[in-house]
């Protein structure tokens, strides 16, 4: 990941930065309150940055693999259990293990597992930060 940002805010060492397409916001003739999701990154090489300055932002591969085994894999992976596990579930409750009883299942699998990850991501992020690579202005 190698992208633009704009930094919004520093408090001590923490820098929080929006993501900023250049290309998009030239012709723009709106305000920066259509600006993306805020979030934190470290500057290792101590560049002189200050709240406005456009800064380059890279992240490591093993941390972006990482995210990505998190956010799909877990999901995907609870999605096929539960449909494996159908017929045992319906069993205890009793009813027909149908082909909707299944879909039920995967589907419950998938969402309920994919918000424990985003509730568990957000209060306890993955290692990883993003950090400044360059001052762009």
């Amino acid at each position: 990941m190698k992208e633009n940002c704009i930094v919004t805010s520093i408090q001590n060492s923490q820098i929080t930065v929006s993501p900023l397409s250049l290309e998009a916001c030239a012709s723009c003739t709106a305000d920066c309150s259509h600006k993306g999701t805020e979030f934190t990154v470290v500057n290792p090489h101590r560049l002189e940055v200050k709240v406005g300055s456009v800064v380059k932002i890279d992240s490591s591969r093993k941390a972006q693999a990482l995210q990505g085994i998190v956010s799909l894999l877990i999901p995907f992976v609870a999605a096929v259990t539960l449909w494996f596990c159908a017929s045992f579930i319906a069993g205890i409750f009793g009813i027909p293990a149908s082909e909707g009883w299944k879909a039920a299942c995967t589907l419950t699998g998938l969402f309920v597992s994919a918000a424990l990850v985003l509730l568990v991501t957000r209060t306890h992020p993955l290692p990883g930060i993003p950090q400044i690579v360059e001052l762009v202005q």
